[in-house]
């Protein structure tokens, strides 16, 4: 998973911090490096429903 979404760190042996949101059919709908702070992730999340 973590090579699928680009969360390895140079060298391949450690990860990196991503956030990813995928929705209900699978489709990434959210990607960042690093965590966002809260109110921007419940705003994003908030725009699926």
């Amino acid at each position: 998973m973590a090579e699928a979404y680009g969360a390895f760190k140079s060298g391949g042996s450690f990860f990196s911090r991503r956030t990813i949101i995928i929705d209900k059919q699978g489709k990434v709908r959210y990607a960042q490096n690093g965590m966002p702070n809260h109110d921007d992730l419940l705003k994003v999340i908030s725009e699926f429903k």
